[in-house]
């Protein structure tokens, strides 16, 4: 089955429209079991057009809104995060930034697959900047990094890194680190304000995943991972030692912490 997302002129400007179909292009050499694939695009007069994969299932939005207390059993949180992070660890390999991370485009299919989606702001880092707005603010406020509110033109994988890092947030802690009324209070919170320890709100999760998450919501980008992988490491060597059968075998590890976690954890 295929979805097809349909675009007009008449409702953004030609420039826009260009360069949401220039984009796309780029999207569609993408090929990930967690990133629904575009098969065509095209031009028709005043409208641009998405051929891509239909994906039955549901929006992580609408998962975290059904479930008790907004937030999901850690595991399933890290599995999601995980292979949403492994599929951003092919796109930042092919130069593409998503740009919009947040939980509405991440779709849960009927297998529990998490499958990204929506690159309709993406960016590739070979892009030609003159198709892109100067100081232009894409995305959506509360999953921005403090970088992409100022300039989303400017920003690197490290902000995809924040973004995946504020949806990780909310599936554990039922709630976004970063709230307010309005785009203004919420995108001054993000620059200003430290978010709640995670151990607080929710007593399921541990320091170090605890700590994993809140370095990728570091507001410096140089404070934060560096690339998704090592993000990616860290998250799943959390998993990892919370499985039983990790848990059981580690006194035979002579004492040794897994060096990114032990960063993190100041040992």
């Amino acid at each position: 089955s295929i979805a097809i997302k349909v675009v007009s002129s008449r409702y953004m400007s030609e420039h826009a429209l260009d360069r949401f179909l220039h984009e796309a292009r780029t999207v569609a050499q993408l090929s990930h079991p967690n990133i629904v694939q575009i098969y065509n695009l095209g031009r028709e007069h005043d409208f641009g057009y998405i051929v891509m994969e239909f994906v039955d299932g549901a929006e992580l939005l609408s998962v975290l809104r059904d479930a008790p207390d907004h937030r999901l059993p850690v595991d399933r949180a890290l599995d999601i995060a995980i292979r949403i992070g492994e599929a951003l660890m092919h796109a930042h390999g092919k130069g593409i930034i998503h740009r919009d991370i947040k939980p509405s485009n991440i779709l849960i299919d009927r297998t529990g697959m998490p499958r990204l989606m929506d690159f309709g702001i993406a960016k590739a880092q070979t892009f030609n900047t003159e198709l892109t707005m100067p100081q232009s603010v894409l995305g959506t406020p509360a999953y921005m990094s403090p970088e992409q509110a100022i300039d989303s033109s400017s920003v690197d994988a490290r902000s995809d890194i924040f973004s995946l890092g504020v949806v990780l947030y909310e599936m554990l802690a039922g709630r976004r680190p970063f709230e307010g009324a309005s785009m203004t209070e919420i995108i001054a919170r993000l620059r200003e304000q430290q978010p709640t320890p995670l151990v607080e709100v929710n007593p399921e999760v541990s320091r170090s995943l605890q700590a994993v998450c809140l370095k990728a919501l570091e507001k410096t980008p140089d404070r934060r991972y560096a690339t998704i992988e090592a993000f990616v490491t860290d998250l799943r060597q959390v998993r990892d030692r919370t499985r039983p059968e990790v848990a059981s075998r580690a006194p035979t590890l002579g004492g040794r912490v897994l060096s990114g976690l032990a960063r993190l954890l100041g040992r």
